[in-house]
C-alpha cells in the first residue's frame, strides 16, 4: 500500500498526466487562475443556482474563496446553494453586483442573453480598467458575445472551455507512456 502513494506521487510529479483539468469547471477555474493568480481573495458572482453553479460553488469553497454571491430569480434557492458561504442575493441586484466581481459565472437556463453588451460596458466602466472574467455556461448562450470586445473584459463560452478541456485531454494521453514506465520500474523494484 505504501509503495503505491509513493509510487502515484512519482508519476505525478514526474510526469504531467494530473497537470491539466479534463472537466468544463476546471478549465474554467485553470483560466480564472491565470488571470487572478490567487482566487481566494477575488469576488465571484454566481448567476443560476442549479447543477452548474453548484459544481462551481464547490469548487470555488475548495480552491479557498472568501467572496462568493449568488444571484438567482428565486432567492430560496440561491440561499440553499450558499449554506456553507457566501451571500444569496435577488435578482434585481444584478446589475448593481456586476461591477463589483471578478469572475461572474452565468449558468441560467435562460433562452436569452442575460447580459447585454450596455449591461456589460457600464460594468466595465465602473471598474476602471481592472480585469473582469466572464464565464458563460448556458446554452444557449446567457452573455452577448460582443462582450468580449470590451477592453479587460475575458469571455468564454462552454465552446471554449471544451476546446481548452480536449487539448488537455490529448495532452494527458502523451504522458500515458512516460507513466507506464514509472509503474513498471516501481513494479520491478517491488518485486527485487
Amino acid at each position: 500500500f505504501q509503495k503505491a502513494l509513493e509510487t502515484g506521487k512519482r508519476v505525478r510529479s514526474e510526469t504531467g498526466l494530473s497537470s491539466r483539468p479534463i472537466s468544463i469547471p476546471g478549465v474554467a477555474i485553470e483560466l480564472a487562475q491565470k488571470i487572478f493568480e490567487d482566487l481566494a481573495p477575488r469576488k465571484f458572482l454566481i448567476l443560476g443556482a442549479g447543477e452548474t453553479s453548484s459544481i462551481f460553488y464547490d469548487l470555488l469553497l475548495a480552491k479557498g474563496a472568501r467572496h462568493i454571491e449568488v444571484v438567482n430569480r428565486t432567492l430560496a434557492r440561491s440561499e440553499a446553494l450558499v449554506r456553507r458561504g457566501g451571500k444569496a442575493l435577488p435578482w434585481e441586484d444584478l446589475a448593481s453586483r456586476l461591477p463589483h466581481a471578478d469572475v461572474v459565472i452565468y449558468a441560467t437556463s435562460s433562452p436569452t442573453p442575460v447580459l447585454s453588451m450596455e449591461t456589460a460596458r457600464k460594468a466595465m466602466a465602473q471598474r476602471r480598467g481592472q480585469p473582469l472574467f466572464f464565464l458563460d455556461l448556458g446554452i444557449p448562450r446567457n452573455v452577448d458575445p460582443m462582450v468580449a470586445g470590451l477592453e479587460n473584459a475575458f469571455l468564454y463560452a462552454v465552446d471554449d472551455l471544451q476546446e481548452i478541456a480536449e487539448r488537455n485531454r490529448q495532452e494527458r494521453q502523451n504522458e500515458i507512456g512516460p507513466a507506464m514506465a514509472i509503474l513498471e520500474e516501481e513494479i520491478d523494484k517491488f518485486f527485487s
